[in-house]
């Protein structure tokens, strides 16, 4: 079962790298079926966080919530912080998808301060991106811009040269 749980979950994972959303959907549930039969909660917060991005990137923001907000309870059971960060960070992009500014703003920031306490920069510069475009929509285009070249600084540093461009593209249109 062991071997099974991982697999279907690295074929869910696969499928939404390659932005295949309705296959990574349908793989993390059979994912998720399989890690609550075999009673693996760190697997089932994972399978539970790529339902929900799946259904984000369908446009299924409601759908896309519960099973956010469900992979962030059992990483907070857990204790896993970057599970946390990441279904925080991913619900923060949900509650934008429904125009809820406010609670979007709340969970990135929670989410960047999980990504800061961890050390993990890829992590917080990819929230800091989204951050910035929660802060354009409430019109703080100068705190938008601030978090869009902390995003940079940090993808500098990591050598991520293709996100490093894409902030800088940000960046202009902020102005």
């Amino acid at each position: 079962m062991r071997g099974e749980s991982r697999a279907a979950t690295n074929v869910a994972n696969a499928y939404f790298d390659l932005s295949r959303f309705s296959e990574a959907l349908e793989a993390a549930q059979r994912s998720l079926a399989i890690q609550r039969r075999a009673e693996k909660r760190y697997g089932e917060a994972i399978a539970l966080g790529v339902i929900g991005s799946a259904s984000r990137e369908l446009g299924r923001f409601s759908e896309a919530i519960d099973h956010l907000q469900a992979a962030l309870a059992i990483s907070r059971e857990l204790g896993d912080r970057m599970t946390q960060a990441d279904a925080l960070s991913d619900l923060g992009e949900a509650y934008l998808g429904l125009d809820r500014v406010d609670r979007a703003i709340g969970s990135l920031s929670e989410s960047l301060a999980i990504w800061q306490d961890i050390d993990d920069r890829s992590g917080q510069a990819a929230t800091l991106q989204r951050l910035a475009r929660a802060q354009q929509l409430t019109g703080d285009n100068d705190q938008a811009r601030a978090s869009l070249e902390q995003a940079l600084r940090l993808f500098e540093e990591l050598d991520d040269l293709d996100h490093a461009a894409e902030v800088r593209r940000r960046l202009a249109e902020v102005g």
